[in-house]
């Protein structure tokens, strides 16, 4: 499949392209889960094989981890970290009304990358 690069679309093209893009990744999403599923049913889809997303290595006993090194003499703070809790946390665990009196003058926005988005 060839596809307009996108400098040389008109902007009437570039529009129609956008308004496309939901609908197009749904199908998309759509063709990759039909075609895992008979995949994973023995059909051979040529050019293509069964693999596995990146694994990571987890704890199977979290309880009996911290046992041994409980056992073993090791400080807590080294293994146990502690952080604050995030702003909206932190406003479940006051209320609204303490939390607006002790730490509204603290809680920043951060910016949001931009993105085009169609208009209403």
């Amino acid at each position: 499949m060839i596809y307009e690069q996108p400098k040389n679309l008109t902007i009437e093209q570039l529009s129609k392209v956008l308004k496309a893009i939901p609908e197009l990744k749904a199908w998309i999403a759509s063709v990759e889960d039909y075609a895992l599923g008979i995949a994973q049913a023995g059909t051979e889809v040529p050019g293509f094989e069964l693999g596995t997303t990146r694994s990571s290595r987890v704890w199977t006993d979290e309880t009996k981890v911290i046992k041994v090194l409980e056992d073993k003499g090791i400080d807590p703070d080294k293994y146990l970290p502690r952080s604050l809790l995030s702003v909206a946390q932190m406003e479940k665990m006051l209320g609204k009304s303490e939390f607006n009196n002790l730490l509204a003058q603290e809680v920043g926005q951060t910016t949001g990358n931009p993105k085009l988005v169609q208009k209403a």
